[in-house]
């Protein structure tokens, strides 16, 4: 359903106003032509009649994120870690908008949500976060032809200041080696070399530890980085042959004191599977 409704400003402007129905909510839209307003009035009930706006089955957001999701998942679209993430911010907004009509959200009910959120006190990057996983989500939808538009596109960026990375000092790094190899006994097997190959190598935790022995070459003084363990659905680790991103694979050069150390770990490896046994 849709008309145009003719509307006088205060100052006695007059203006027409398209006025058209999505789930039972009204939308609208003002021109200063009555022909322009009529026309648009008629796309947007052409469309909204087209869309299939009205199925039961996935008109919810909660509904439709579900499936989204789980589809992402089932074709393997995406790593578990960006699996799992997505559904933690998806779980930000359930309460807010989880049994909403999909058609029904508007760009003023993403803005208070992000407000929302930054008042229980998420820090501006995380709800820049679940802004973003929210628009991913809608821009589906919308491609699925079960909205009109995108309202997070509309809605109000979130403001605040990214936090600028620090890198340790060499004070800082040097107390941070000693403390790991203070720590490095039975307990904590292999912490030191861990501790050093993140503040040598800059890998990421991931890749660290999906590093195998096949990828370092300590006559070279080399490690090539090709896979990642990341936590699967339920937490548990799973080995990635394949790391973040494609630029991520690459094979870095290692000093000579930290091939030394691999070295001494290796040896205090094969000599705990000596004792374990292969099992």
């Amino acid at each position: 359903m849709s008309f145009v409704r003719k509307v006088r400003l205060p100052s006695g402007a007059i203006r027409f106003r398209a006025v058209w129905e999505i789930g039972g909510r009204k939308h609208s839209r003002s021109f200063d032509r009555e022909k322009a307003a009529k026309q648009h009035a008629a796309l947007m009930a052409d469309q909204t009649g087209r869309l299939g706006i009205g199925d039961g089955e996935r008109r919810s957001f909660s509904g439709f994120a579900q499936r989204w999701i789980g589809g992402i998942e089932a074709r393997g679209e995406r790593s578990p870690t960006t699996i799992a993430n997505c559904k933690c911010m998806l779980r930000k907004v359930e309460p807010s908008i989880g049994r909403l009509v999909l058609a029904e959200i508007s760009p003023t009910d993403i803005d208070d949500i992000m407000t929302a959120l930054l008042r229980s006190g998420l820090s501006p990057a995380s709800v820049r976060t679940v802004r973003a996983t929210l628009s991913v989500c809608f821009e589906a939808a919308r491609r699925a032809k079960l909205i009109v538009a995108n309202p997070v596109r509309d809605s109000m960026p979130v403001g605040g200041r990214r936090a600028k990375p620090r890198a340790f000092s060499r004070d800082e790094l040097k107390a941070l080696i000693a403390q790991a190899d203070a720590s490095n006994d039975a307990s904590v097997p292999g912490l030191a070399v861990v501790v050093r190959l993140l503040a040598v190598t800059g890998l990421r935790r991931s890749e660290v530890l999906g590093l195998r022995w096949s990828r370092v070459d300590l006559d070279l003084g080399t490690i090539t980085v090709d896979a990642a363990v990341v936590p699967g659905g339920r937490g548990e680790p799973i080995l990635r042959e394949w790391t973040k991103t494609t630029a991520s694979g690459r094979t870095i050069s290692i000093p000579a004191d930290l091939c030394e150390r691999l070295r001494q770990h290796r040896i205090e490896q094969m000599k705990a599977r000596l004792i374990w046994g292969r099992e």
